[in-house]
């Protein structure tokens, strides 16, 4: 499903239902965007935030279900904090377009894809390790696609592997999941972050965070 048909199908959603507003996620101003990213947000990037922010009240449409997923058990955090992944979700579509850099650890700087993740973590109170196949052992284990919700991290293998993961899964890539078989990731150097789909042959994890208590 492409973007535009996400947001379409959202559109028709909304149409039929009247949704409460978020008010603890409103969305960022386009002069803040703009300064963080390089790039004015348009009518795209503002409908797909209110996508990622109205699944939070709706629930992500069901998707068929995968074969169980994630070779570790997980350990992590206590589920304190309910709407921790719908504010990490909201938190990453706003720097849809900063750079993709190795290394980089920030959106002031560029980033990959797993210091897209720790950063978004960091802002909520969630320390995460840096890599990819490291923070496929963080939290919760989340058995298929169907059962994932906003916000949960989502891994992936390609056939190259990573040299430096020694599992089986050989994890190389990570992305934020927005529902609907989307997801925010640092892709690489020509596509930079962006909002892509989820590409469920590869798919071989997915986590999901809670953060600290919240008074």
């Amino acid at each position: 499903m492409s973007v535009n048909e996400v947001l379409a199908r959202v559109g028709e959603i909304r149409a039929r239902m009247e949704l409460a507003p978020m008010r603890a996620l409103a969305p960022m101003p386009a002069a803040v965007a703009t300064a963080r990213t390089g790039q004015v947000p348009d009518a795209s990037f503002q409908a797909t935030l209110e996508n990622v922010q109205n699944q939070a009240l709706a629930g992500a449409a069901p998707l068929a279900p995968t074969n169980p997923l994630s070779f570790y058990p997980g350990a992590g955090y206590l589920a304190h904090d309910a709407d921790l992944g719908t504010k990490m979700a909201t938190q990453a579509v706003q720097y849809v377009g900063t750079p993709y850099v190795a290394g980089g650890n920030s959106p002031a700087t560029g980033w990959d894809c797993a210091a897209m993740t720790e950063w978004v973590a960091e802002q909520y109170g969630v320390n995460i390790p840096p890599v990819s196949w490291e923070q496929i052992k963080v939290g919760e284990q989340i058995g298929s696609l169907s059962e994932a919700r906003v916000g949960d991290l989502v891994f992936f293998h390609e056939p190259s592997g990573h040299r430096h993961d020694p599992s089986p899964l050989k994890v190389n890539h990570v992305g934020l999941y927005l529902g609907d078989g989307k997801m925010v990731e640092a892709a690489n150097p020509s596509a930079g972050t962006r909002i892509g789909d989820v590409d469920v042959n590869k798919l071989v994890g997915i986590r999901r965070l809670s953060g600290p208590a919240v008074a």
